[in-house]
């Protein structure tokens, strides 16, 4: 008797190892919030530069000073996320109140001079192994009218990968390390139930 609960302890553990061993899906990922940076790598004397944030109170736009001396933070609050767009003065002039840009921005009709940052987001998606509790993001503006607006995220967040939509879910395609972990359960079971058996005999 005592044989047969060694061997069911030692098939229960190794079980319970493999079921632990299983970890998170590899590409699995986790979502945590940012704070947007921007920073001016020299003076912009012929442009006008607006954020765009969207949120639950709609469509805000906030206008900035290109400071070479003082990076500024966009806050986001209650939003979901900002876009900076850097105008040139005279393209400026034509919008009566920033409002009116924000609505010839919604609708795609901005002229080509123009330049517009990439989606600031108060989230981010990154890899389970990212350790940080939250990330600062900075994006640093250079350039001017004759060579264009650049707008370029300095050290680069490391996101975690997009689900593929035609890949199989994880129920479809167990991994090797499942299919241990199921036949040491039943192993566990098996010797659990044949020394019962035994016992009542």
């Amino acid at each position: 008797m005592c044989r047969f609960l060694m061997t069911a302890a030692v098939v229960m553990t190794a079980s319970a190892l493999a079921l632990a061993d299983l970890g998170p899906r590899p590409g699995a990922g986790k979502t945590i919030p940012v704070k947007n940076v921007l920073k001016f790598g020299n003076e912009f004397p012929n442009h006008t530069f607006w954020a765009v944030t969207v949120g639950r109170n709609g469509a805000n736009v906030v206008t900035l000073k290109a400071d070479t001396k003082q990076p500024i933070p966009l806050t986001m609050n209650l939003t979901v996320q900002a876009t900076v767009y850097a105008v040139p003065n005279d393209v400026a002039k034509t919008f009566a109140t920033p409002k009116e840009f924000i609505q010839a921005a919604a609708t795609g009709k901005l002229s080509a001079g123009v330049v517009s940052s990439p989606p600031l987001m108060k989230a981010e998606p990154v890899l389970l192994s990212d350790r940080r509790l939250a990330i600062e993001r900075v994006i640093v503006v250079a350039g001017g009218l004759k060579d264009g607006v650049t707008f370029t995220e300095q050290d680069p967040i490391r996101r975690g990968p997009k689900e593929d939509p035609d890949a199989p879910t994880a129920d479809a395609r167990p991994a090797p390390r499942l299919l241990v972990a199921g036949l040491a359960s039943a192993l566990a079971l098996a010797f659990g139930g044949l020394w019962f058996f035994r016992r009542g005999k």
